[in-house]
């Protein structure tokens, strides 16, 4: 079902869908709070995220447009800002408002979308114009919700705009940073006659004894569904396998979850819609035992899911599908990079690269929001600081076997 939060709730009001009257910065901005108006931005939106150097598909609009119908509470709200300079969209704010852990709706916190699917709250910014576009729509933002305290943006890649906007003077706020995690990514160097991967010889091996052992139960099978080949089609047997583990044994597969599962219908049928979408198999006997999605913006191929059958697992799919990716990769000229976003224990196998992902919070220059957004947060942090001590982490000698 589609939530659409429209201004003039119970719940405060916002300025939407008006230009101020004079420019920020040479920059306009509007707000728009329903998903038709919404979707009179989308062929400007769409060119920015594709554009953008950290190329996550969560800039993208079919991802935004996913989320807001299917992932946000009925408590909370959302509405989208846009910057232009003259007629170039040079900046898009989707926020979602919900209330303060103790001020409620009167003094609410915004949020940039994230979940554990959506697992980035970046948001598209022109490099060249990064710094007045985000303060232009800050000040959008303060005219569409007065008395919001703070603004919450997690897990944004150390390679985007906001990252350098961020540390800029921002009219009204204070920059809270906040904890560093790491998402791994394989980056394809250029090399005379090509492109190439370091895998060491023990993985190649191991990845050769691994295939024997499938082909003992039945012909091994790999396919990459990209472009008009990958269709929504194939989402109900990728389910099947991600819940075919633990991952269906705790709860957490996507198939058990109607909201989530809803999130994933919508958004596999947007990204099939654009192209955007690939789908990776791995048949024995004819039998699917490993499935991973894969999803395109820019030169960047991002992995956000890959499950497989357990019952396969002597033979390492989840390894053997991934060094089918990779090769599939290296032979498309427009890919430069394979981003997992995430960091597990298996990277470590294929010598991936890490790139830093920030989690920032603005807070609002005034008593209230220091004294119940900026102060908790700070103590939040001090504390699991000393309960949480972080020791250097060694890799596993054996790392194990990849179930994203």
């Amino acid at each position: 079902m589609t939530r659409i939060h429209r201004h003039g709730t119970r719940h405060g009001t916002y300025q939407a869908d008006q230009r101020p009257n004079h420019p920020y910065d040479g920059i306009e901005t509007l707000t728009v709070t329903d998903f038709d108006a919404l979707r009179r931005h989308v062929p400007a939106w769409d060119r920015l995220a594709e554009e953008s150097p950290q190329m996550m598909p969560t800039l993208l609009p079919v991802w935004i447009d996913a989320f807001l119908q299917h992932c946000i509470r009925s408590t909370d709200r959302w509405f989208c800002s846009f910057a232009y300079a003259g007629e170039r969209l040079v900046g898009v704010f989707p926020v979602i408002t919900g209330p303060h852990r103790i001020l409620g709706h009167r003094h609410p916190v915004l949020r940039t979308p994230y979940d554990v699917d959506s697992n980035s709250g970046d948001i598209p910014l022109a490099a060249d114009q990064a710094a007045p576009a985000l303060r232009a729509l800050l000040a959008q933002t303060r005219a569409a919700v007065p008395r919001h305290v703070g603004i919450d943006m997690k897990h944004v890649r150390e390679s985007s705009p906001l990252v350098a906007a961020l540390r800029q003077d921002l009219d009204g706020y204070l920059l809270l940073p906040g904890p560093v995690s790491k998402g791994s990514v394989i980056r394809f160097a250029q090399a005379p006659g090509g492109r190439a991967v370091e895998v060491s010889r023990n993985l190649r091996h191991n990845l050769r004894r691994a295939r024997k052992r499938l082909e003992s139960r039945g012909a091994v099978a790999i396919e990459i569904r990209d472009g008009a080949a990958a269709t929504p089609d194939f989402l109900p047997e990728f389910l099947a396998v991600e819940s075919s583990g633990w991952k269906g044994r705790r709860g957490t597969a996507i198939a058990v979850k109607p909201d989530v599962r809803a999130f994933y219908t919508a958004l596999v049928e947007n990204l099939c819609a654009q192209g955007r979408l690939e789908w990776h198999i791995l048949r024995v006997g004819g039998r699917t035992v490993a499935a991973g999605m894969g999803v395109r913006c820019g030169s960047s191929l991002m992995l956000p899911k890959i499950g497989y059958d357990e019952d396969y697992a002597d033979g390492d799919p989840g390894n053997l599908l991934t060094d089918a990716v990779i090769k599939s990769a290296l032979a498309r000229p427009g890919i430069s990079e394979i981003n997992h976003v995430s960091d597990q224990t298996w990277h470590r196998l294929w010598h991936m690269d890490q790139d830093d992902y920030i989690d920032a919070t603005l807070i609002r220059r005034n008593a209230l929001s220091i004294l119940f957004q900026l102060l908790p947060k700070r103590l939040k942090t001090a504390f699991r600081d000393v309960r949480q001590p972080k020791p250097a982490a060694a890799p596993p000698a054996t790392p194990p076997r990849p179930s994203a």
